[in-house]
């Protein structure tokens, strides 16, 4: 059967129609993709899961050899063998996969580690990196500074914004980074963009009682863990994740997690995002804040600020909690 196309996309690929159920083979599957779970069926178990191209389909359920399949999430990274995978929502929001929630309703929380700082490529250490170059460009008219490679850490507004870049005063600027738009965006991403290194709130791992050494790709999964069996009610955020369950599907709780800082920063660079989208029924949008599971310290989390950094806030602050979890496809 010929395959329905519309036109080249801006990759130069071959655009699918939506509804086309394009599907890849799970060993070949890409971020973007989207993962379908038979009716009834154990999502942990491969054998259950279908992979359907991203871009092919918009609709809850899949009918794949004459077997009704339930959308389970979409794909945005891969590690450790594993596919990450973020949680979407149905047609008419009554699965919502995103929920405001507070990170807790204690003043002081001790449990699992805290880092105070993330860690940029230049070297330097602070709370703000960029986590998405897209909103941190669409932001940019609000710098007023002049930083072109700093020695020293740095907030937001130390950068330079695209019209002082491509301005008289940029032209020492526009001699290291380039010219034009590409240029100011390689400034952007050689002077602020985060680099996940160890004993960061990206890279931060630990030794714990319960769950021995927690390695960078399992914080998320073990801080929503502890916290949960903490209270099922103190941690909104890491329990409404923690309860999340695809309807349709033969799961049972505790699949599901509070994104680390890790995961956030996988999730929200720019061309993940932009094949994510494309996957998803209702967009992840660059510009809301959104929880991670790591703390900063005894009053706060770190968290995606919305403007394209990294940052962290107050417990009781309500913002947005999405799931996500690790598949095994093969």
């Amino acid at each position: 059967m010929a395959l329905n196309v519309t036109y080249p996309d801006s990759n130069g690929r071959i655009a699918r129609v939506a509804g086309s159920n394009i599907l890849i083979p799970p060993d070949n599957a890409g971020i973007g993709d989207i993962v379908f779970c038979l009716s009834g069926a154990d999502p942990r178990n491969p054998s259950n899961l279908k992979v359907i191209g991203r871009g092919t389909n918009s609709a809850r359920t899949a009918t794949i050899s004459n077997s009704t399949y339930y959308r389970y999430g979409v794909i945005y990274g891969f590690i450790n063998g594993q596919a990450m995978v973020v949680a979407d929502t149905d047609d008419n929001s009554a699965r919502p996969a995103e929920q405001s929630k507070k990170w807790s309703t204690n003043s002081s929380v001790s449990i699992g580690p805290a880092v105070t700082t993330a860690l940029l490529r230049n070297g330097n250490k602070h709370a703000y990196a960029a986590m998405n170059m897209a909103r941190t460009y669409d932001v940019n008219s609000n710098y007023t500074g002049t930083t072109l490679h700093p020695t020293s850490a740095w907030t937001p507004g130390g950068l330079m914004s695209y019209s002082t870049f491509t301005g008289s005063n940029g032209a020492t600027a526009r001699a290291m980074y380039g010219e034009g738009l590409a240029g100011y965006y390689n400034y952007l991403n050689q002077v602020a963009r985060v680099n996940g290194a160890p004993g960061t709130c990206f890279g931060i791992t630990w030794d714990d009682a319960t769950y021995g050494k927690v390695k960078v790709f399992d914080v998320g999964r073990v801080m929503t863990k502890l916290l949960h069996a903490a209270s099922t009610s103190a941690y909104p955020a890491a329990n409404f994740c923690a309860t999340y369950t695809v309807s349709g599907t033969g799961e049972s709780a505790g699949n599901w997690w509070l994104p680390s800082m890790f995961e956030l920063g996988e999730l929200m660079i720019d061309e993940h995002l932009n094949k994510v989208n494309e996957g998803l029924i209702l967009d992840i949008s660059n510009s809301a804040i959104r929880w991670s599971s790591v703390r900063c310290d005894g009053g706060g989390a770190w968290y995606y600020d919305g403007y394209g950094f990294s940052g962290y806030n107050g417990f009781s602050y309500e913002i947005a909690a999405r799931p996500v979890t690790l598949l095994k496809l093969v």
